[in-house]
């Protein structure tokens, strides 16, 4: 009830194993509270006024429903023992690294993102660790993710370090405050770097992945803005070896058409000399159009047929000598352009696909077509939803008909 907020000279409230959806606004008041027991409830947020409560060194909250913790947590500089053990929590605010007494930490069975697994399973001193690294982006520049073992890094780090969003002050539970900001700032400025302004740009000018086992590069690198250094170990696989042979700005144009995929559902790989892809690390199983034209596929990736509401395929301009009968599991499509390949044979597949709409086939090496079933008809329309947008294509294929 509100009325708890007016014990200011509480020192140990225990409110758990009862039905209570949250806590009072002003929690804060309660400023002599030193131990809150609200475990074993049905708790969904957390106040912001409970970082007001700075004498506070156990803060039990486990078997709730809590989805975050409080963006000032660090406020918190008394706090030894915090458990959120069965919650929602999936992401740990980087400022909880700047609470100097926590001692115990309990986040088992939480749906958590960042940190990565891996770091999680080492334990409490490897969890505050990176948490560190996270937090010293705002006054370093440097996001040093090296020498973790990891296998992949969390999608949306961007939004667990908070650097597109809210800070604290809007509850955003990952960057520090302002005045945090203003006191390492002389600290940040003889290293070179500005620490940023709240709401503003990522601030990550370098990007340190070496010591891991990445297979891939995710696509939010392809969002990091201010990025002039990014150090990676030889051993991935995404983006192709040429591109991450070409450098930074031909890494991060690739990435940035993956991430806008997954927002639009349009992926334009067009002219980026490909010679295969593996798409499959990204997990977009939204695709509904996808322009892999002009590049140096020799046949169409596997994982293409994984795309169940694609629609329109464009492989024209490649070095295929056939149409895959694996098209045939494409059941939403309706545009296929093929045309400027080696293929000799139209498959059988293709004459009952009475749905199609568009097929280009020109500029192959056919011999002879059979009979069109009833209700299909040529390509008449343009031939890319990507070009008919206006679109300019990227680089052209070496040796590739235009």
């Amino acid at each position: 009830p509100p009325g708890f907020v007016n014990l200011t000279s509480l020192t140990l409230m225990d409110a758990s194993n009862n039905m209570l959806h949250s806590l009072p606004a002003k929690l804060g008041n309660m400023r002599s509270l030193e131990e809150l027991h609200c475990q074993d409830n049905e708790l969904l947020v957390l106040p912001e006024s409970i970082c007001n409560c700075t004498n506070l060194h156990t803060l039990e909250l486990r078997n709730n429903f809590i989805e975050r913790l409080p963006g000032k947590i660090h406020y918190l500089t008394n706090l030894t023992h915090l458990s959120v053990r069965n919650n929602k929590v999936q992401v740990l605010p980087s400022v909880l690294c700047q609470n100097p007494l926590l001692a115990n930490l309990d986040i088992d069975q939480n749906p958590i993102l960042d940190p990565p697994v891996l770091v999680l399973k080492q334990g409490f001193q490897a969890v505050m660790a990176y948490l560190r690294r996270m937090y010293d982006v705002y006054f370093t520049g440097h996001l040093d993710l090296s020498g973790l073992d990891l296998k992949d890094l969390p999608a949306d780090l961007l939004g667990a370090l908070n650097l597109n969003a809210g800070s604290d002050e809007d509850g955003g539970g990952g960057a520090p405050s302002p005045r945090s900001i203003a006191m390492r700032n002389k600290v940040a400025q003889n290293k070179g770097f500005k620490a940023p302004k709240r709401g503003g740009p990522s601030p990550i000018v370098r990007l340190t992945l070496t010591g891991n086992h990445l297979e891939y590069l995710p696509p939010f690198v392809g969002e990091l803005s201010a990025l002039k250094d990014l150090r990676i170990d030889g051993t991935l696989k995404e983006p192709p070896h040429h591109i991450l042979a070409d450098g930074l700005p031909s890494i991060q144009t690739y990435l940035r058409k993956i991430g806008s995929s997954r927002a639009t559902g349009t992926l334009d790989l067009e002219g980026m000399l490909l010679s295969t892809v593996q798409l499959h690390y990204y997990k977009l199983s939204g695709l509904t159009t996808l322009s892999l034209s002009r590049n140096d596929l020799a046949e169409v990736p596997h994982e293409v047929i994984g795309y169940k509401s694609l629609t329109w395929l464009d492989v024209s301009f490649n070095r295929l000598t056939a149409i895959p009968s694996t098209i045939d599991a494409l059941e939403r499509l309706r545009h296929l352009n093929v045309k400027g390949n080696g293929i000799t044979k139209v498959p059988d597949f293709l004459y009952h696909r009475t749905a199609l709409l568009h097929l280009s086939l020109s500029n192959n090496r056919i011999t002879e077509l059979a009979t069109p079933t009833e209700g299909f008809r040529p390509l008449t329309g343009p031939e890319s939803p990507i070009k008919a947008s206006g679109r300019s294509p990227t680089r052209q294929a070496t040796g590739r008909p235009k």
